[in-house]
């Protein structure tokens, strides 16, 4: 499989790249392997991403897209576009996207403890456990 690297559209210098309905081990592999070939020179100054045919992203996937933060460094923007359903779901529960725009570190230890009332992490707005639900602000707004 090989990916698919175009210009984008409104930026002459940006690279625009669909990841494929699968992105698991071996995709994100490939990919990883085929970027890499690339000198830190020659890649863009933006690389947009394309998750909209994107279906299914296993820990391997996410695990790729943060290398590819760390193969890019930080002075690349990384840019996921169209992701919805579980992919979403998974991007945000991991937070890439925030981790990938330097905003978050790229690997940091986190509990995936849900709170018991909003199902938030406990990285989220609130402690993240069944006990501190009960000041959980957004599970209130809710009600």
């Amino acid at each position: 499989m090989k990916y698919r690297i175009t210009r984008a559209g409104d930026d002459p210098e940006a690279w625009h790249i669909t990841l494929p309905d699968r992105f698991d081990f071996a995709a994100a592999r490939h990919f990883l392997r085929q970027i890499k070939n690339f000198h830190s020179t020659e890649l863009p100054d933006k690389l947009h991403l394309d998750c909209g045919n994107t279906r299914y992203i296993d820990t391997a996937g996410l695990g790729g897209l943060l290398l590819l933060g760390e193969h890019v460094g930080a002075n690349r923007t990384i840019v996921l576009e169209k992701a919805s359903g579980t992919v979403r779901g998974l991007l945000d529960i991991a937070r890439i996207e925030q981790r990938l725009a330097g905003t978050l570190p790229l690997h940091e230890e986190y509990d995936l403890r849900a709170c018991a009332r909003c199902g938030h992490t406990a990285n989220g707005h609130c402690a993240g456990t069944p006990l501190a639900a009960a000041g959980c602000t957004e599970a209130a707004l809710a009600v």
